[in-house]
C-alpha cells in the first residue's frame, strides 16, 4: 500500500471529511465511524450537477440517490482551484479543514481560506474551467487529493431545454474535498455536488404587452399591462427583492399612482393581496416595489402591473419594463419567448390632396377634411373625428386644424400622424368656395410609411341652374315680374276709377 492511503488511513479515526452538501455548502461533520481501511486514493474528479432551482431530490456525493426534479440548465461556466498548503494526505491537513462547526471557510475575496486551525492558505491562481452540457454537469477530472474552491463564473450563455434563462441567483463559491466522505463511513474519489441557485425561465420571464384600443390620435389613451411570474427558488432560497419598473417613453404625460394598477393572483389563480409601494419618479419612471411584502410572494405567483398614459406626442412609442430579482435585473420580451425586445407603437403620416374633378392637375385650396376612426361605413353623424387644416394653396393639408377640439376639448395640432395598424376614414367636410363636396370617404389602413389620398370635387357652374325648381333662381324672378304686372295694373284701375269720379262730379 502506499505511503500516501497508510497515511490516510491511519487518520481517519481522528480527522473530519470536508464536505459540501447536496444542495449547496453544509457543515463539515466527523466521521461516525472509520471509513473502509482498505480505502486506496487515486486521482478523483469534482463533478458540479447545475440544475433550475433544485430541489425535490435526495442525490448523493457518491452519485446514488435521486436527482433533483428540476431541469438541468447547461451552458454555465464553473471554474476549480485548489487550496494551496492544505495535504490531506495527513492529519495535519484534514486538521486544517476542520470538524462540526468548526471548519475551514472561504474569505469574501475568494481568494483565501482561514483554515479550522486559524491559519490562513491561498486559493491557487491556476483554475480549471469547465462549461454544464446539456444534462446539466460539469466534470472536473484528474484531481490530486486535496482541498478545493467551486465557483460558478459565467451564466451568461445558461439555457434549459434549449432556451435563454437567466440565473437570478448564482451559487455561492463553496470547497469541497477530494475525496469525500459519504454517507459517513464511505469515502469516494468521484464527488457530485449540486450547488443552489435560482433561475428564471422562459415562463417567469417578463412579459409586456401594448394595448392600443381607443389610441387612434394624440390625446387618446394607452395602456401597458407588465406580467412577471414569481420564480421557483432553490432549496433555502428566499426573496431578498422583488420590484418592477417601466421608464416610460417620451410622447405620453406625466402619470401618477392613480394610473397604476397591481394584481397579485396565484399559482392556482386566486386574487390575492400583498403589500407593495407605487413610486413615479422623474421623469416619468413607474416602479413597484414588493419590499414589504416579499414573505407574502409564493412561487408560481402571478403579477400584474397596469399603467394608463396620455399620449400627448405620437411620434414612436418604445420601451421596456424590467423586473429585479434577488438584486438580479433583466428587460421584458414583448412575448412569451424569453427574449428582451422593447414594446412598440409607431405613426405614420396621412397627406391629403384635393383636385380639381377633370382637371387633376388643378389643385384647391379651402377644403377641410375630417379624419374619423374605423372604416367609412360606422362613421355616422355622431361620429367624432380630428379635424385637418383647410388645404393650401397647393391643395394639401397634412396638419390637425389649430385650434380645434374634439369632443373631449382635447387640443390637435401638428401633422396628421395616424397609428400604424389602425383602420381610418378620411372625409370631406367642407368644400372649396364653387366646389361640392365630394360625398365619398376614402380609408386609410396606416401601413408602415407614409400615406397620401386625393379627393376631387365637381365645379358649382350655369350649367346647373336651369335644374332649379321654380322656387329657386328662375322661380323667384318669374313671380317678381308677375307681382310688377298686378301692381301695374292695380294703379290703372286706381287712375281710370278717379277720372270717372271726377267727370260724374261735373
Amino acid at each position: 500500500m502506499t505511503t500516501r492511503a497508510t497515511h490516510l488511513r491511519r487518520s481517519l479515526a481522528a480527522i473530519a471529511a470536508g464536505a459540501c452538501a447536496i444542495l449547496g455548502v453544509g457543515a463539515w461533520t466527523i466521521p461516525a465511524q472509520a471509513a473502509d481501511p482498505a480505502y486506496t486514493f487515486t486521482n478523483g474528479s469534482i463533478i458540479v450537477h447545475k440544475y433550475a432551482n433544485p430541489g425535490g431530490g435526495s442525490a448523493l456525493p457518491d452519485g446514488s440517490g435521486t436527482t433533483p426534479t428540476t431541469d438541468p440548465v447547461d451552458g454555465v461556466k464553473f471554474t476549480v482551484a485548489q487550496v494551496e498548503g492544505i495535504n490531506l494526505a495527513d492529519g495535519s491537513g484534514w486538521t486544517a479543514v476542520g470538524q462540526g462547526d468548526k471548519h475551514a471557510s472561504l474569505d469574501s475575496d475568494g481568494k483565501n481560506v482561514t483554515g479550522a486551525d486559524g491559519k490562513t492558505y491561498a486559493v491557487s491562481t491556476s483554475t480549471s474551467e469547465q462549461t454544464t452540457a446539456q444534462n446539466g454537469t460539469a466534470t472536473f477530472s484528474n484531481l490530486d487529493l486535496g482541498l478545493y474552491v467551486v465557483t460558478e463564473t459565467d451564466d451568461t450563455g445558461a439555457t434549459v431545454g434549449g432556451k435563454p434563462v437567466k440565473v437570478l441567483t448564482k451559487s455561492a463559491p463553496f470547497l469541497v474535498t477530494v475525496p469525500y466522505l459519504s454517507g459517513g463511513s464511505k469515502w469516494v474519489n468521484d464527488v457530485n455536488v449540486y450547488p443552489k441557485n435560482t433561475v428564471s425561465t422562459n415562463d417567469t420571464t417578463p412579459v409586456k404587452t401594448t394595448d392600443t384600443t381607443g389610441l387612434n390620435f394624440q390625446g387618446d389613451t394607452i395602456t401597458w399591462t407588465i406580467t412577471q411570474t414569481v420564480p421557483q427558488l432553490g432549496q433555502g432560497e428566499k426573496l431578498k427583492t422583488f420590484k418592477i419598473s417601466d421608464p416610460l417613453p417620451s410622447g405620453v404625460n406625466k402619470v401618477s399612482n392613480n394610473d397604476v394598477t397591481v394584481t397579485i393572483a396565484s399559482s392556482g389563480g386566486v386574487s390575492k393581496t400583498v403589500p407593495n409601494t407605487v413610486s413615479v419618479d422623474d421623469p416619468n419612471k413607474v416602479t413597484v416595489d414588493f419590499a414589504k411584502g416579499l414573505g407574502d410572494l409564493a412561487s408560481g405567483d402571478k403579477v400584474t402591473v397596469t399603467i394608463r398614459a396620455t399620449v400627448n406626442d405620437l411620434t414612436q412609442l418604445a420601451n421596456s419594463a424590467t423586473t429585479t430579482i434577488n438584486d438580479t435585473s433583466f428587460d421584458s420580451s414583448s412575448d412569451a419567448d424569453g427574449a428582451a425586445d422593447p414594446t412598440t407603437v409607431t405613426s405614420q403620416k396621412l397627406t391629403v390632396v384635393k383636385n380639381a374633378q377633370g382637371d387633376e392637375s388643378t389643385t384647391l385650396p379651402g377644403a377641410v377634411f375630417t379624419v374619423y376612426p374605423g372604416k367609412c361605413a360606422n362613421v355616422t353623424g355622431e361620429s367624432t373625428g380630428h379635424r385637418l387644416a383647410p388645404t393650401d394653396a397647393n391643395g394639401e393639408t397634412s396638419t390637425w386644424a389649430e385650434g380645434q377640439t374634439d369632443a373631449a376639448k382635447k387640443a390637435l395640432s401638428g401633422d396628421a400622424l395616424l397609428v400604424a395598424g389602425q383602420t381610418y376614414c378620411v372625409k370631406e367636410t367642407t368644400a372649396p368656395a364653387g366646389y361640392q363636396i365630394n360625398p365619398t370617404g376614402q380609408e386609410v389602413v396606416q401601413g408602415a410609411g407614409p400615406v397620401t389620398k386625393t379627393f376631387t370635387d365637381t365645379k358649382v357652374d350655369s350649367g346647373i341652374l336651369p335644374n332649379l325648381p321654380m322656387t329657386g333662381a328662375q322661380g323667384l324672378v318669374l313671380l317678381t315680374v308677375l307681382g310688377l304686372l298686378v301692381a301695374g295694373t292695380g294703379a290703372w284701375f286706381g287712375v281710370v276709377a278717379a277720372r270717372r269720379k271726377q267727370n260724374d262730379a261735373e
